[in-house]
């Protein structure tokens, strides 16, 4: 870790001292990573004898509520004058706070920890380390530094994001560093079979019913790139909704050949979300900050205010195209 990371390190944990009422946010459209580290810390911070409350927009994905408890999450009401502190985790941009970002960034007390490429920093207190997999083995130095106590629910909430953003460390996010705190997190007493059973072994049945839809609808153009588009009707028809799409872009990147994918969906009639994913060495972040959202080389998303689903996937597909010519000119 740098001297700067370090340096403020010893400043978050003395703010989480002082502090008695904390506010923890994440990203829209949350994965496994942003809720493990945002309920890892509330965990840690409750057994630290603060008061402790967590905000989201956004509905889970199938699979990520048999790790941790949805209800737990705050969807609106948040009132700033309740707290003393508030912290994002695995939140790049502002932008990705949501409903939230206003207050949050008016807030005169703040800490972010991130792992996503140092694009934003709008906290009073950035903790970004790009390097590592994922928040979540972020979060896991923190506690170490910090000398927070790492309990088995803790640690298990810490190895299911680490697992699920290093796509149970296969994916190029798997790092030497990743590998030897897993084993750590399995000595505290991360329960690692019941996130695999939860993140590797669970479709609901109407994940299952898009899937039919998604066979159907995604287009491979120039033989490289794989595009899927989820329309709000399509999304009604079976009943589902943007969470039970989860899956469809790194599936689409599994296709032989393609080097980038993205999933289109439409959220609601004003926004429309794209879930990339790349492989051999294309960077999908530059992409996504673009359309004014972030991630990494090989996985990515962004949340754009537009009512037409087709109009958005002709511009996701004209700037993916952008990128690939500049890349073949730079080589």
């Amino acid at each position: 870790m740098t001297k700067e990371i370090v340096s403020n390190m010893k400043k978050a944990k003395n703010e989480i001292k002082l502090a008695k009422r904390i506010a923890i946010f994440s990203h829209i459209s949350p994965d496994m990573d942003c809720l493990g580290s945002m309920f890892a810390l509330a965990q840690v911070l409750l057994n630290l004898g603060k008061h402790v409350e967590m905000f989201n927009e956004e509905s889970l994905a199938f699979e990520d509520k048999f790790i941790v408890d949805e209800t737990s999450i705050n969807k609106c009401g948040l009132n700033p004058e309740e707290f003393d502190l508030f912290i994002s985790v695995d939140t790049a941009s502002s932008n990705r706070l949501g409903i939230f970002k206003d207050k949050f960034l008016n807030f005169p007390n703040t800490i972010k920890f991130d792992h996503h490429i140092r694009l934003d920093d709008y906290a009073l207190i950035n903790i970004v380390e790009p390097e590592m997999s994922s928040c979540s083995e972020l979060m896991f130095h923190f506690f170490k530094f910090a000398k927070f106590n790492i309990t088995p629910n803790i640690a298990t909430y810490l190895y299911a994001g680490i697992s699920s953003d290093t796509h149970s460390f296969r994916n190029g996010a798997t790092t030497v560093s990743v590998l030897e705190v897993a084993p750590q997190l399995c000595k505290l007493g991360a329960d690692f079979k019941r996130v695999n059973d939860a993140l590797y072994y669970n479709n609901s049945r109407l994940t299952m019913e898009m899937k039919k839809l998604f066979m159907q609808k995604y287009k491979i153009y120039d033989n490289q790139i794989a595009i899927c588009t989820i329309s709000l009707d399509d999304l009604k028809k079976v009943g589902a909704s943007k969470s039970d799409c989860s899956s469809f872009s790194a599936e689409l990147a599994t296709i032989e050949g393609i080097n980038i994918s993205c999933n289109i969906v439409q959220k609601d009639e004003t926004h429309c979300s794209a879930s990339f994913r790349s492989r051999n060495g294309y960077d999908v972040s530059i992409i996504a900050n673009i359309l004014g959202g972030g991630g990494h080389v090989n996985a990515a998303a962004a949340v754009v205010e537009i009512s037409d689903e087709k109009l958005f996937t002709k511009m996701v597909l004209k700037e993916i195209r952008l990128y690939i010519e500049k890349e073949k000119k730079n080589v």
